[in-house]
Formats: structure tokens, sequence, C-alpha cells
């Protein structure tokens, strides 16, 4: 959003109306695959896909992801779900981070929290509790994967975060094509 309020005032600045800036910003796309990539499905579960290409997700861009997806599910049929991983290379602050990163999901008034992975998501998911909110910690993204397929339901908007670390990039692309029921049941059976 930043980006395109900077954008506009470049347009006015450069003399456009504001018809054709309103146009052209109708037209942007985004220029980095997996930042904030927001696709909505054909059964009305939006995807925001963080869980971009690179090693690191730093305990900012998580809080910034969060404060987007909050208003994102604004309406009365729209729960927000954010599934959050591993932030790497925060040396010895990495529980600290984590924990506050969990603090701040909490304080969000998110619908559903999911935490991905091994100790890290254990110290998110003692963050969320410590703000008195809920969260479910699975081990992996199969298990994220599982959760999400029953639970979700039209109108949610699903934030996938994490660093390379974690890889989430697989369930959010599956999020993006979902599997009919009976091909996810047939799968969960193996």
């Amino acid at each position: 959003m930043h980006n395109s309020l900077a954008a506009a005032a470049a347009g006015r600045g450069a003399g456009l109306a504001p018809e054709e800036i309103a146009a052209r910003l109708a037209q942007a796309l985004p220029r980095s695959r997996w930042r904030m990539e927001t696709v909505t499905r054909a059964d009305g579960v939006t995807i925001v896909n963080d869980a971009y290409n690179a090693y690191n997700a730093s305990p900012t861009s998580v809080r910034h992801a969060l404060e987007t997806l909050a208003p994102m599910a604004g309406g009365v049929e729209q729960r927000s779900v954010a599934v959050l991983g591993r932030m790497n290379e925060l040396g010895d602050d990495a529980r600290a981070a984590h924990e506050e990163v969990g603090r701040h999901a909490a304080a969000r008034g998110l619908d559903m929290i999911i935490l991905v992975g091994g100790d890290e998501a254990g110290w998110m998911h003692d963050g969320v509790q410590d703000a008195g909110g809920r969260a479910t910690w699975v081990p992996d993204q199969e298990a994220a994967l599982g959760l999400l397929h029953s639970a979700l339901r039209p109108g949610d908007v699903v934030l996938v975060k994490a660093g390379r670390g974690v890889p989430l990039q697989r369930p959010a692309e599956e999020l993006l094509n979902p599997a009919p029921p009976a091909e996810r049941l047939t799968r969960g059976s193996r």
C-alpha cells in the first residue's frame, strides 16, 4: 500500500490526473513472487502468500504482514488466518523474537493462528499464550495443510509467512489450487 501511495504522489507530481493514476495502479502487478502475493480462489478463500523465496523473514516483516492481514478480513463472514513458521538468523535473540511475534499475532485479534515447525514455533506459541491468545502448533507443513483443508471456508483470508528454512511455499501453492474433497481424503489416508 505504501508503494502505491508513493507512486500516486509521484504521478500527481508529474501532472497525471487522479483517474489516470487510479487506472494505472489498478493494472499494477507484484514484481516479486511470494511477497504478499494475494489471490482469491474460486471458493472465495483469499491466500496472501508471503512465504517468499529468501532465507529469512524478520520479526519486523512478520509484524507488518500480520498488521496487513487483520483489516483484509474485516467482514462478518471473513476470518483471518495466519500460518507462521520459523524466522532465521536471529542468533541469541531468536527465542525472544519468536515470542514477541507470537504476542503480536495474538494482539491482532486473528481468528486462527497456525504455527509450523519445531522449537521456534513453540516459542511463538508461548508468546501467543502469554498474550491471552490461542494458536495451534503443528510439526510440519503436511499437518498445517491438513488443518487448513479441513478448517477453511469461503471468505477466509489466509496469510502464509516464514523464513525459507520452513518450506511454506508448498502449502501456499497448494492452497491456491485446492484439491477436491475426495482427493484430499485419498491424500490424507496414505
